[in-house]
């Protein structure tokens, strides 16, 4: 315990040993504005037995012109947005801090399903509506990457083109993040609050560093992809000759830590220690570049998996933006 306790107070100080490529604004101005012109295709409102709570799929297509689909759920408190199941009518509000509650958006773990439609169910007793991003599928090999089944190399290696960062893997799942949350927020007339574990914090970090306008709050447990030149120093250099600055400013792209300099609301993330995943001197160094409001929330005896208490942790940030959110 010892040898952990050094450990987190070596990191609590670490920014990450890269800066933020001086291309990665523009380099992520073809994704943003195709998610800002985005459009839900269908929407299917499903059956339920509930009166507190309606239960929709919509769909809608990502930069790679794959079509995605998401979960939402709107609690009947949250009815002062008017929607319609017919596309043509959709209303092109823009999204509100003031005149409605955010909207939870949700992004999963690489290998592992959306949350079932009961667990969503949470956000709704607070009067927030829920989105819940149906991932794509992973390559078969990194299916139990949310058990923790990987080093954070090994999923650099998996993930991310050091030659060519609009090639990687990583990058279209942060283009699905991105037009996720930019079409939730049209679709609701309302901003959102970006959430998830893993690969869906990373996600949910872009997502707050990209789209300022339709992010309120953002919460991320153990995130993945943070500090990734040092994590792949091995195969991207030191930096001293040409390829080896190419390649550093290549993984920079898809840095969380980076991201992260661009985060001006407020941010709730968490570390857990056992994390070989994503290592919490990596999640430091992002949490160290965020620029807004931001707590930690750190977990010694636990590795890359789900942690109840941070989603109780959650429930009680979620009341403070709300707070917040009604007081501004």
């Amino acid at each position: 315990m010892r040898g952990l306790t050094q450990r987190l107070e070596d990191a609590r100080s670490y920014r990450g040993a890269w800066l933020r490529p001086s291309n990665f604004e523009s380099f992520w101005e073809p994704s943003v504005a195709f998610a800002q012109n985005a459009q839900v295709e269908s929407v299917i409102e499903l059956p339920s037995a509930t009166q507190t709570a309606t239960f929709k799929r919509i769909t809608f297509t990502s930069t790679d012109q794959t079509q995605l689909s998401a979960r939402v759920i709107l609690p009947a408190t949250a009815s002062a947005a008017e929607l319609t199941t017919a596309v043509e009518a959709l209303p092109a509000a823009e999204p509100s801090a003031t005149t409605e509650l955010p909207a939870v958006v949700l992004f999963s773990d690489l290998g592992r399903g959306v949350r079932s439609w009961l667990h969503l169910l949470r956000f709704s007793a607070l009067g927030l509506p829920i989105v819940a991003l149906e991932a794509r599928p992973c390559a078969p090999q990194l299916k139990d990457a949310w058990r923790g089944a990987f080093t954070a190399e090994e999923l650099a290696h998996a993930l991310i083109n050091s030659d060519d960062a609009a090639s990687s893997t990583l990058k279209q799942l942060i283009d699905d993040a991105l037009v996720t949350t930019a079409v939730a927020s049209r679709f609701l007339g309302r901003t959102t609050v970006t959430w998830g574990e893993g690969l869906g914090g990373s996600q949910a970090l872009f997502v707050a560093a990209l789209l300022p306008r339709e992010v309120s709050a953002t919460m991320a447990l153990n995130p993945l992809f943070a500090d990734n030149a040092t994590t792949l120093r091995a195969h991207v250099g030191c930096g001293d000759t040409p390829q080896s600055d190419a390649a550093i400013d290549a993984v920079g792209l898809l840095d969380s830590a980076c991201a992260a300099e661009l985060v001006r609301v407020p941010a709730l993330i968490g570390t857990a220690l056992l994390d070989q995943s994503a290592p919490t001197e990596g999640t430091f160094a992002l949490f160290n570049r965020l620029k807004g409001q931001k707590e930690m929330r750190v977990y010694p005896k636990f590795g890359h998996e789900r942690i109840n208490q941070f989603e109780n942790e959650q429930i009680n940030y979620l009341c403070e933006v709300i707070s917040g959110l009604c007081h501004n």
